[in-house]
């Protein structure tokens, strides 16, 4: 039991992420789109349109949802997604795990 857990481990983590993922707003999935590509506060508030305070609290509760404290551990915690189609793209590419024969998200 107990090397089964740690095998599916991994896959449960990537289907928490992508659960967050789909509780988002569109606003924040953009805008978590764009912190993963390393853009900057105001270039995203520029590029959407919007206030830097505005960027901050989408931001803000971003981190919230996914239990994180700033935009580093994002970074890391999304860093095998594939946001390289955004801006414009409706969804990023998640990568697919493994575990014991069985391929999830």
């Amino acid at each position: 039991e107990g090397r089964r857990s740690a095998a599916l481990a991994p896959c449960e983590g990537l289907a928490a992420r992508v659960l967050i993922w789909e509780s988002l707003t569109d606003r924040q999935q953009e805008i978590t789109a764009m912190l993963c590509l390393n853009y900057s506060n105001p270039k995203i508030a520029k590029h959407l349109g919007i206030s830097v305070n505005a960027v901050k609290g989408h931001v803000q509760r971003v981190l919230e949802r996914f239990a994180l404290h700033n935009r580093a551990e994002l970074r890391q915690e999304l860093a095998h997604w594939d946001f390289s189609a955004w801006p414009g793209s409706s969804a990023p590419h998640i990568p697919e795990i493994n575990v014991g024969g069985k391929i999830a998200p």
